[in-house]
């Protein structure tokens, strides 16, 4: 740093000071606050012998000053592996142009760092803040770990603030280790009793803690009971099979004497970082006896497992629920029993919430809303050929996750008038949870918040609302005291004005949605227009003939009668669901109609649709409303 006696001279009039559009961390640093000198270019023959020695930033450069004498370049703190080991985080030292909002990776990253993550087709980068880049790598063919360089380009990444031009360079970093890395689970799948014709197969593909890449599996064979009559170089033999084996096990063993015969297999699963599972084993008996070859089906079977072979499912409560069974081909070695027909055994922690199938069925069937949340089932299927004695069995676990409560926001999404003592409602009152037991709502605390974006101004301006306006409050009361307007008309059609986001939360198991709303303010008087959440979720008998949807607005005749109408219909997940809205078959009324009738043949069963209105006045005010149907 410079000395005091080595800055340039200034007078006490504020004219001859740096400019004003300086960012306060770059100006010219005064004789009465050494401690907040900055690095200058200046030579360092300037410096006095005393002075504290300049301290370089992680990336080994100095900042230099901008040639406006605006501000600084940005600086890259250093990039990290998140304890997911699937993402990489880089953090900036201030607010990012975020790259001019540039999509793809290799926007900020060279190529050779963009073939660690995988490649620039597999890997995407999301700015979850202006300081903070996110890479998501491209899993198992990412290549990343502590230590590799991740080098960004340069002249991409500049300061947010308006006129700063200085660009990062081209920057290299090492990869930091992750803080806490997952623990590595070794887990089993497979039958637990097999036929003596055919072969062991036991699959730890479902263990977890590898970040999303490959991991090393170490089989070994744990004990073997009732194969005294078997030579050793047999079971030596068997051994070393295991050993070699990858993620899926398959060994035959007709080498192995003795009937019936117990094998207890162990494994310890292995990530990249070299962090190793504890030992998992299981245990599968082999028997002349023929038994079926069970296996679940549907999602099921891509569920989770768990190192004793139990599949575990998390599902939400408004969800249907089918767990099904399959028979796999006997081995060709195998001779076909007779009869074939399977009998079906099921068990559960809980019978009463099987509504379909069950003993004697392949499958049970559990409607929505029957299992409880936060609730843990256990079910159990055993499967034995007609005429045989012998089965084999194969468990799931059901986790049911709370649903999270649906804000529900009135009086949103629309212009008002800005002038005098006027005050505004955005009524969130009819919020609610889904998981509401006979009628009864759950305490639900709200949290708003408000951002104001203004077309000519750079970045979101706070709102100054008061605190006490934004705490726990369903009806949200605005006045235009603490309320500005915009100048610019034209704002309406393409700039937000007052962004109001509001978070409910279910306070019994503290999940939380959010849900915004626009609100622009005018100068002059515009009509008030806004749509209104007009039934809240609810379920519906299939045997409805027709289902009728109607709007509450707070139009006056002639603009309900000139506004434009538009429905939609998405699945829980955001894509567009089947239903073909411009089909007479389906929506039984006119189109651009505040009133939606559909024909409840046409929508199937278990699927939960959300219908969303959006209504236009003349005047450009819009107001949007959404509401579930599930049969």
């Amino acid at each position: 740093t410079a000395s005091p006696s080595s800055l340039a001279p200034k007078t006490d009039s504020p004219a001859t000071e740096t400019p004003s559009t300086d960012s306060p961390a770059t100006k010219t640093p005064s004789t009465s606050g050494p401690t907040t000198l900055i690095p200058t270019t200046r030579a360092p023959a300037t410096a006095t012998p005393t002075q504290t020695p300049t301290t370089k930033s992680p990336r080994t450069q100095v900042p230099s000053r901008s040639p406006t004498g605006r501000c600084l370049q940005p600086e890259i703190l250093g990039c990290k592996m998140r304890n997911s080991l699937a993402d990489v985080e880089c953090r900036f030292s201030g607010d990012t142009n975020k790259g001019d909002d540039a999509q793809l990776c290799s926007d900020f990253f060279t190529e050779a760092t963009i073939a660690l993550f995988g490649g620039d087709s597999g890997a995407s980068c999301i700015w979850e803040t202006n300081a903070l880049l996110v890479v998501r790598t491209a899993g198992g063919s990412a290549r990343a770990v502590p230590g590799s360089p991740i080098t960004l380009r340069g002249g991409r990444i500049r300061r947010s603030t308006i006129g700063c031009e200085e660009a990062l360079p081209e920057t290299e970093t090492p990869l930091k280790a992750p803080d806490q890395p997952p623990l590595v689970v070794a887990t089993i799948t497979g039958l637990d009793r097999v036929q003596a014709c055919a072969p062991i197969e036991l699959d730890a593909s479902s263990s977890i803690g590898g970040g999303g890449r490959p991991m090393e599996f170490a089989w070994n064979l744990l004990a073997l009971e009732g194969a005294a009559a078997t030579p050793q170089e047999a079971v030596d033999a068997l051994n070393a099979t295991v050993r070699s084996q990858g993620p899926v096990l398959s060994v035959d063993t007709a080498s192995i004497r003795g009937n019936p015969v117990s094998f207890t297999f162990g494994l310890v699963a292995r990530n990249f970082l070299g962090n190793a599972s504890a030992l998992s084993n299981r245990t599968v008996m082999r028997e002349d006896a023929p038994v079926p070859p069970l296996a679940l089906a549907d999602a099921v079977s891509e569920a989770e497992a768990t190192g004793t072979g139990r599949r575990r499912l998390r599902v939400l409560r408004t969800d249907s629920l089918t767990i099904g069974t399959s028979i796999q081909p006997l081995p060709s070695q195998c001779p076909t029993p007779a009869p074939t027909k399977v009998v079906y055994t099921w068990t559960a922690s809980d019978p009463s919430v099987i509504r379909g199938g069950g003993s004697g069925f392949g499958f049970v069937f559990i409607p929505p809303r029957v299992l409880r949340p936060g609730g843990v089932y256990d079910f159990r299927v055993s499967g034995r050929y007609e005429r045989e004695a012998a089965s084999v069995s194969l468990n799931v676990t059901v986790e049911v996750d709370p649903d999270p409560p649906v804000p529900v926001i009135r009086k949103c999404n629309r212009a008002v008038e800005f002038g005098g003592s006027l005050r505004y409602e955005v009524d969130a009152s009819a919020s609610y949870s889904p998981d509401a037991v006979n009628g009864t709502q759950k305490p639900l605390v709200f949290q708003w918040a408000c951002q104001r974006s203004l077309p000519d101004k750079f970045g979101d301006l706070g709102c100054n609302f008061p605190s006490s306006l934004l705490t726990n409050q369903s009806v949200l009361e605005l006045s235009s005291s603490f309320m500005a307007a915009t100048s610019d008309l034209t704002a309406i059609a393409g700039h937000n004005y007052y962004v109001l986001t509001l978070t409910v939360t279910d306070v019994e198991f503290n999940i939380a949605s959010q849900r915004s709303c626009r609100i622009w303010t005018q100068t002059v008087g515009t009509p008030e227009a806004s749509v209104e959440q007009w039934i809240e979720f609810t379920q519906i008998s299939p045997a409805a003939s027709t289902i009728t949807l109607v709007s509450n607005s707070t139009l006056n005749s002639t603009e309900v009668t000139a506004s434009t109408y538009e429905w939609i219909c998405q699945y829980r997940d955001g894509t567009q669901c089947s239903l073909d809205l411009a089909s007479s078959q389906v929506v039984l009324t006119a189109p651009n109609n505040p009133t939606l009738v559909l024909s409840g043949s046409a929508i199937p069963p278990s699927l939960s649709h959300t219908f969303t209105l959006t209504v236009r006045t003349p005047g450009g005010a819009t107001g949007i409303a959404s509401t579930d149907i599930i049969l």
